[in-house]
């Protein structure tokens, strides 16, 4: 389930996030920051944890592109997050340095790559899995912009590919197309063997094009079997 979430304070937040995911059984929650201030003792351990993390994150790579989201991506992992996701527009050693920390605090990694112009070729694809595994990654997520069957049946292909040192993709990799001729493969890469894919709480949050709700979602895997 993905959300966009408009309250301030680790509270509020806190308080939205059990509202709106109740029932659902992985939420991500999106939130793009701007400076901002807050009063009383979770403000102030909010930006106690974003200075660590931001002197930290100097100390260990000089000023990356990025900084922000890195910071933000750290303080979750120190916060105990199973999951992070990482985007392959990071740096590299910006990437290789956060996934090493989630490792030792024992949290997941997620490797994004997202292409919001076209499908690229098979070999393409490929690749992008191959080196996000080798930088490692727990689970891979590849989502590029679907228009037409052909771009679609693509990016489907990737669940039967075989990478060296990669033992099995089932639960390993997210793969599927944006747009509307890939709305369809975010429900197909269930059936191929991704461990989730995403859904919108409702049309108006929807986080990308082609996304279903969960209504949807729920109908198109569950039928009138799941009741939430």
């Amino acid at each position: 389930v993905t959300d966009r979430l408009d309250s301030d304070g680790l509270y509020a937040i806190s308080k939205a996030l059990t509202e709106k995911l109740t029932g659902h059984t992985l939420g991500e929650v999106r939130r793009m920051l701007d400076y901002y201030r807050q009063s009383g003792a979770e403000g102030q351990v909010l930006a106690e944890a974003l200075a660590t993390a931001a002197c930290m994150i100097l100390l260990a790579d000089k000023m990356p592109a990025g900084l922000l989201f890195v910071v933000m991506v750290l303080a979750a992992i120190l916060a105990g997050a199973d999951y992070v996701d990482i985007g392959t527009w990071l740096p590299e050693k910006s990437r290789a340095w956060l996934i090493t920390l989630a490792l030792n605090k024992g949290c997941r990694t997620i490797l994004s790559h997202h292409d919001f112009s076209c499908t690229p070729d098979t070999d393409s694809l490929k690749a992008i899995a191959d080196k996000s595994f080798r930088e490692g990654a727990d689970i891979v997520k590849i989502v590029t912009m679907g228009r037409s069957e052909e771009d679609a049946a693509r990016i489907e292909s990737l669940y039967s590919v075989v990478l060296e040192d990669v033992q099995t993709l089932e639960g390993r990799l997210v793969a599927f197309g944006m747009g509307g001729a890939g709305k369809d493969s975010r429900v197909e890469c269930l059936r191929r063997g991704a461990p989730f894919t995403y859904a919108a709480l409702s049309s108006d949050d929807m986080t990308a094009p082609g996304q279903w709700t969960t209504t949807e979602m729920y109908e198109a895997v569950y039928g009138d079997k799941f009741a939430y």
